[in-house]
């Protein structure tokens, strides 16, 4: 793993001086006002060097049937951030397959893996200028194979890519190193892949460690912890991501057994 992203946290956005920073369309959204809460600023300050826009899928759909915004409005969103910052990445609006989602619509994990492939292509077609990065969804490693199968079939390509619905999976080890292993074999070679809200217990494998490009605090950053908190965790927290990434430096790409 290389970069780590932190969602920032706009009551206390000062607090988040680090180079990679994660903005969560859905924690930006005003349901009342049926916008974007987002402002020059709260936007990242001259320190951020990476920006990732994500959807916020998995927070939203755990409240609602379906997304409170249209691809239109978020690739607005994603043009105000790239006008006002920068913008580094953006992840295709995605449809979580987790147990707690709602599901009053698209109740299968089938409909949800064939509506995230959808909505990637129609997020391609309405804006193929934004550097877009397909969200594999499933739960089940069979799922995500078919959902990356559907990607190829609809003609998506991409050097960077994404897994969903990992973030809830404590204590599932072996699966996470399945789940993460044989999706990294299918991709072509110089392919990245970031792993949405993974746990940092998860980074102690090798097996995943080396085979993400990247992840995020998404699980992390929903911790009840007070502003005066943050700094020392994010603090913390990047030691231990530095730890790791130097008792992994040098090692080959392990694979599953």
């Amino acid at each position: 793993m290389k970069d780590f992203y932190f969602v920032a946290d706009w009551g206390s956005k000062h607090y988040l001086i680090t180079p990679n920073v994660m903005i969560s369309a859905g924690s930006t959204y005003h349901p009342k006002k049926k916008g974007f809460a987002l402002s020059r600023t709260n936007l990242p300050d001259d320190t951020t060097k990476k920006l990732f826009l994500d959807s916020g899928g998995f927070s939203l759909l755990s409240q609602y049937a379906d997304y409170p915004f249209s691809i239109e409005e978020y690739i607005q969103l994603a043009h105000y951030i790239k006008d006002n910052n920068l913008l580094t990445l953006i992840a295709t609006m995605d449809y979580p397959c987790e147990s707690e989602i709602n599901r009053t619509q698209l109740h299968t994990n089938e409909e949800r893996i064939q509506k995230t492939v959808d909505n990637a292509v129609a997020c391609y077609d309405a804006d193929i200028s934004l550097p877009w990065v397909p969200v594999i969804q499933g739960y089940t490693i069979d799922e995500y194979l078919t959902c990356l199968d559907l990607y190829y079939e609809s003609g998506i390509e991409s050097f960077y890519w994404a897994i969903g619905s990992i973030c809830s999976r404590k204590g599932h080890n072996l699966q996470m190193r399945n789940i993460v292993v044989t999706i990294a074999k299918r991709l072509e070679p110089e392919c990245k892949l970031h792993a949405f809200g993974l746990g940092i217990k998860f980074l102690y494998d090798p097996q995943i460690f080396s085979n993400i490009y990247s992840s995020d605090s998404a699980a992390w950053n929903y911790r009840a912890v007070s502003r005066e908190q943050k700094p020392q965790m994010i603090e913390d927290y990047v030691k231990r991501l530095n730890d790791l990434q130097e008792s992994f430096a040098g090692q080959e790409i392990l694979e599953a057994e």
